[in-house]
C-alpha cells in the first residue's frame, strides 16, 4: 500500500520577523529561528541523501540547497546554527529560512516535480524560444534520458554554441541524431564537427552539422513488434 503524501510543515514560515504587529518577543523571535533552522537543517540531509534518476546529481547540488549552502560556507558552516545562543542578526537569518523553506526545490519531491515539468517542456516542443514567441520547437523524443542532459550540460555544446550556433538548433540536432544512432556515437560526432569548424575562418552552418551527423550513419531498426512477426509467419504458411 503506497504511503499517504504528508505536505511538510509550514508553521512561521509566513511570519514577517521585521513587521511590529507580529509583536514577538526577543525570546519568541530566537525560537522561530530555531525550529525554522531545524525543519531546514532536515530538508539539506534529505536533498543530500537523494538524487536524480535522470542525471544521477544531488538533488543538494542546485535549485535552493546549493544557493543555501553557499552561503553558509561562507560563515565556514555547512548547517543551520540550532542553539539558542544566537548572536547573529535574528530577524535576517529567520528571513533567509523563510525563503529556502518556501521553495519548491526545498524538498525532494519538488525537486522531483521541477524536473518532470522541465522534461515535459521538451516533450511538448514548448522550450528555448517557444517562451519568447509562442511557437514550438520540434518534440524532443529523448528528454527523459539521462545522456540528453549530460550533452546539453557538456563542453562540446557550449564550444558549439561559442561557433554560433543557437541552444534550440543543437538540441533539435541532437535529438534526430539520436533517432538513428547512439548517444555515444551521436556525442562523437558532434566532436568530429566541433574539432573541423575550429580550424576553419568561415562561420559553420546547421546543414553542414547535420550532413556532419549523417555521415556514415548506421540506422538503428525498430524491433518488429510481436504480433507483425506472428501475422507475418502466418501469411507465409498461408502461401506455402
Amino acid at each position: 500500500m503506497a504511503k499517504k503524501y504528508i505536505p511538510p510543515t509550514t508553521k512561521w514560515q509566513d511570519i514577517n520577523p521585521y513587521d511590529s504587529a507580529t509583536s514577538l518577543a526577543h525570546i519568541d523571535l530566537l525560537k522561530v529561528r530555531r525550529t525554522l533552522a531545524k525543519r531546514a537543517n532536515q530538508r539539506l540531509v534529505r536533498l543530500e541523501r537523494a538524487s536524480s534518476k535522470i542525471t544521477g546529481e544531488s538533488y543538494a547540488s542546485y535549485g535552493a540547497a546549493e544557493m543555501v549552502k553557499r552561503q553558509l560556507a561562507d560563515k565556514g558552516k555547512t548547517r543551520f546554527s540550532e542553539s539558542y545562543k544566537f548572536t547573529g542578526d535574528l530577524r535576517s537569518e529567520i528571513l533567509q529560512l523563510q525563503g529556502f523553506l518556501n521553495s519548491e526545490s526545498s524538498t525532494v519531491q519538488g525537486q522531483r516535480a521541477i524536473e518532470l515539468r522541465r522534461i515535459s517542456t521538451f516533450e511538448k516542443g514548448e522550450w528555448g524560444s517557444f517562451h519568447q514567441t509562442g511557437v514550438r520547437n520540434r518534440a524532443i523524443k529523448f528528454a527523459s534520458n539521462k545522456e540528453f542532459w549530460s550533452f546539453i550540460n557538456s563542453g562540446i555544446f557550449a564550444d558549439l554554441k561559442r561557433q554560433g550556433f543557437t541552444s534550440e538548433e543543437l538540441i533539435e540536432q541532437y535529438d534526430l541524431s539520436r533517432e538513428h544512432v547512439s548517444d555515444s556515437e551521436t556525442v562523437s560526432k558532434f566532436q568530429a564537427a566541433l574539432d573541423e569548424f575550429r580550424s576553419r575562418q568561415s562561420k559553420a552552418t546547421v546543414p553542414e552539422l547535420r550532413d556532419k551527423l549523417a555521415q556514415g550513419r548506421k540506422l538503428i531498426k525498430p524491433k518488429k513488434d510481436k504480433s507483425e512477426k506472428a501475422k507475418s509467419r502466418r501469411e507465409k504458411r498461408r502461401l506455402t
